[in-house]
């Protein structure tokens, strides 16, 4: 069936299920938001740094339009991103991320390929993140170099759309110690990159025997522990 195809040949078969044409758009889409970005960023930051005044930011809101490609449950889910975080001392902050998950674009050029009565597959999810922040070089939180724990908790449930009762549900955990860097401009951009080491868990149920969709393909990805990211954003 053609779910199962999907999820049992899924390494070797990708190319066949993106059209070349979609993904040059989407990469040179992508290449071209990144460029633009950081331009904006150097140019911000210079303005900035010729500038001896300070403001005293208390709180950002962020998001990375980036994880809408595909995120979390790679590469089937796309995740849509909004982060929120507070200053709580001289030193230290406090972040909180909220995302809902959606099917990514691999899984939707799938749905659309479909020619057959066996159907395609929705999905959605949701993921919650939370950060807590201690600033270690001489600017006041919430921006420079930081240390801290990192928590994380994702699920993700992909549905045949032939039958409802045939889905498959996948969590995720993830501890971890992470460490960036945030430059927050005199204009309030806010820019949040960070990298990490934890623990991740991952892992999948179907909710009925007998399932197209084939656990044991999904099982046996196991998450890397390394963690890397970024946001950007409005800080005031």
């Amino acid at each position: 069936m053609a779910i199962g195809r999907f999820f049992c040949n899924l390494d070797k078969n990708c190319s066949q299920n993106l059209k070349t044409s979609d993904m040059k758009k989407i990469l040179s889409t992508g290449i071209a938001l990144l460029f633009m970005l950081l331009m904006g960023w150097s140019s911000l930051h210079a303005q900035n740094s010729s500038s001896n005044d300070e403001k005293n930011f208390r709180f950002d809101i962020k998001t990375n339009i980036f994880s809408a490609a595909t995120a979390v449950f790679i590469p089937y889910s796309a995740e849509y991103r909004v982060v929120l975080e507070a200053k709580t001392f001289k030193k230290q902050s406090v972040q909180v991320a909220l995302s809902y998950m959606g099917p990514s674009f691999l899984l939707n050029s799938f749905n659309s390929s479909i020619k057959d009565s066996t159907g395609g597959i929705s999905a959605n999810g949701f993921r919650g993140q939370v950060w807590y922040k201690f600033f270690i070089t001489s600017d006041e939180a919430p921006k420079g170099f930081y240390i801290g724990p990192y928590g994380s908790y994702a699920t993700f449930k992909m549905i045949s759309s032939r039958n409802s009762s045939d889905y498959v549900t996948g969590k995720r955990t993830n501890l971890a110690v992470v460490t960036g860097y945030q430059v927050i401009t005199k204009g309030g951009f806010a820019f949040d990159i960070y990298v990490g080491l934890g623990i991740k868990t991952r892992h999948w149920t179907a909710g009925i025997e007998g399932s197209q969709f084939n656990l044991d393909d999904l099982n046996k990805v196991k998450p890397i522990p390394i963690n890397f990211g970024f946001n950007f954003g409005y800080a005031f």
